[in-house]
């Protein structure tokens, strides 16, 4: 989630140059376990939930795999939760 975030505020065009010119390159001591561009790629979906939870759009409906996903703010801090309308 962090690579993704810091490549939304970098001044790269494209995610495929951003981590192969960059990352690779500069970023290895940070990430030691850094897996190739087309791995990474794959695994970006399994960062989609807490990505969006991250950018504060924990109020609204998003459209998951055919259904409709709610996340609802909890009155505890930090806390949601997720149901199926």
């Amino acid at each position: 989630m962090t690579i993704i975030v810091y490549f939304h505020h970098s001044s790269y065009r494209n995610f495929k140059d951003y981590y192969q010119k960059n990352l690779v390159k500069y970023y290895q001591k940070e990430f030691p376990k850094l897996v190739s561009y087309n791995r990474f790629v794959e695994l970006m979906s399994h960062a989609l939930i807490p990505l969006i939870l991250y950018l504060g759009f924990a109020e609204k409906v998003i459209k998951f795999k055919g259904g409709d996903l709610q996340v609802t703010p909890r009155k505890e801090k930090n806390k949601f939760l997720l149901s199926r309308r």
